[in-house]
This record gives structure tokens, C-alpha cells and sequence, in this order.
């Protein structure tokens, strides 16, 4: 059998009562060397979410196996998003990251989040995948699993992501409209009650 990689899955996000900078900065940047490598180790990485698969190192979106059209700017924005869903993260970090400086206008950034949500069929009110955090930035929501590929091996291990902060929306969602159903049920199972009892 060919050897496969097993990497520590990423913990959960930010714990509760944690508090982000209103600044609208991401606070101290990480240093180069370590984005470097941190971009190097994704390259070994795809990950698996709600019926998505994004491998970047193909730079390839796809859900249920069909591929996903994605502007190259929002394509990164969703990696790096992902990568770091243990923690929000930061405008400015984004900024720099992405486009390689500072002076770049929000407006860049707020596009190539909209197609990005977009391409993952989320939305700034949903928030289902991509949380905004108010006055500081993203962060990414989605329970995620992850497959690591040795280089050179085509075998791949799947390794599920313990769920993030607020991922569990969607299942609110589900639950809501099974009440919403449970609820309208028994109304109509009172009203043909009365009926049935009603003297004629």
C-alpha cells in the first residue's frame, strides 16, 4: 500500500465570548515564510464540503462532480478562506494575501467575495459557508472534509474536519421547516377533530 499522509484536522473556531478588532485590520499579519509554507502544505490538500470539492492545487471547484467557473481572485479569497476557518479572518489579511499589497480598495475585495459566495451558492444574508464579521472581515463556517495526498502517490486519506463555530445552519434551517410542518400538521388534525365531534 502506498503511504499516506494523516494531518491534524483543524479544531473548532473562535471560542465563545472571543472578541475581534473593530479596526477593520487583521491585526499583525503572518510573516511570509510561514504563508509560503502554509500555501506548499495546501497544495497536498482537497477538501469536501456540502457536496463541493475544491482542490488548489488544480485550482478546480466542482459540486456533485461538475465544474464550477470561478474568477481567480474569488477562487483564492474561498482557499484561503478555508484554510484558516479556525479564526476569522481579517480584511487586510485577505488583501494582502490575495493581491499581494495593501492599497487596494475594499471594493476589490467585496466583489471577489460576492462571486465567491456566488460560485458556492451562499449569500451575504444566508451566511451559510462565509461569515461576516462586522467591521473586521470573513470567516469560514462550513464543516469541511479533508483529503491529504502524499506527492507522488495518488492514494488520498479522508479526514473530516471537526464542524466550525456556526456551521450548523443549515441544519437549523432543516429543523425550523420540519417544525414549521409538525406544527401546521397537528392545526389540521385539531380542525378535522372538531369537525368530527360537532353535533350536527
Amino acid at each position: 500500500m502506498n503511504p499516506v499522509a494523516v494531518l491534524q484536522a483543524a479544531g473548532p473556531g473562535p471560542a465563545a465570548g472571543a472578541t475581534t478588532s473593530e479596526s477593520g485590520s487583521a491585526g499583525q499579519l503572518p510573516a511570509v515564510g510561514s504563508v509560503d509554507r502554509a500555501q506548499s502544505d495546501s497544495r497536498q490538500r482537497r477538501y469536501r464540503f456540502l457536496g463541493y470539492r475544491i482542490d488548489p492545487a488544480a485550482r478546480l471547484l466542482t459540486f456533485a462532480g461538475t465544474p464550477i467557473a470561478v474568477q481567480p481572485k474569488a477562487f483564492e479569497v474561498i482557499v484561503h478562506l478555508l484554510e484558516n476557518r479556525e479564526r476569522a479572518v481579517g480584511r487586510d489579511e485577505l488583501i494582502a494575501t490575495i493581491w499581494g499589497r495593501v492599497d487596494i480598495a475594499d471594493a476589490a475585495l467585496a466583489q471577489a467575495m460576492l462571486i465567491a459566495r456566488r460560485a458556492l451558492n451562499d449569500t451575504g444574508r444566508d451566511q451559510s459557508i462565509i461569515r461576516t464579521v462586522f467591521r473586521f472581515g470573513y470567516q469560514w463556517i462550513a464543516p469541511v472534509e479533508i483529503e491529504s495526498v502524499v506527492p507522488g502517490h495518488g492514494e488520498a486519506a479522508l479526514l473530516r474536519a471537526p464542524r466550525a463555530v456556526g456551521a450548523s445552519s443549515v441544519m437549523r434551517r432543516h429543523w425550523r421547516v420540519a417544525a414549521i410542518g409538525s406544527i401546521v400538521l397537528a392545526a389540521l388534525c385539531g380542525v378535522v377533530l372538531l369537525l368530527a365531534v360537532r353535533p350536527a
